[in-house]
């Protein structure tokens, strides 16, 4: 159940019967993840082991498919001499976090349904 709510955000709650929280999810993290990527913002990558860097790539990652999506088609290059690069990617990074809370609390509803 939480690598399927993480590849595709709000899946995890829509198979556990919350369509409507689902939904909700998947777009909000869908605008986020749009919305960084209109603003010339890119997907980390890991190249080195710099602290920030390694943040960075957990939050674009974080994103599951959307990443992947993104890092297939060039789309996650970025801009960096773009004014909006660093707020695009931090949207980026922010979707990819909101995605992993997500998957975990998914997971979390899961194991209690289950122990009940």
């Amino acid at each position: 159940m939480f690598i399927a709510a993480w590849m595709v955000p709000g899946s995890g709650h829509y198979m556990q019967g919350k369509r409507i929280k689902g939904v909700v999810f998947f777009f909000g993290i869908l605008a986020l993840f749009v919305l960084g990527l209109i603003m010339s913002g890119g997907v980390t990558d890991l190249y080195d082991a710099k602290p920030l860097t390694f943040l960075g790539f957990l939050g674009s990652i974080g994103s599951g498919s959307l990443y992947f999506i993104a890092k297939i088609t060039g789309l996650g290059a970025g801009d960096i001499a773009a004014y909006t690069y660093l707020y695009g990617t931090t949207y980026i990074a922010v979707a990819g976090f909101l995605n992993f809370f997500i998957a975990v609390n998914t997971y979390g509803i899961a194991k209690e349904k289950k122990d009940v």
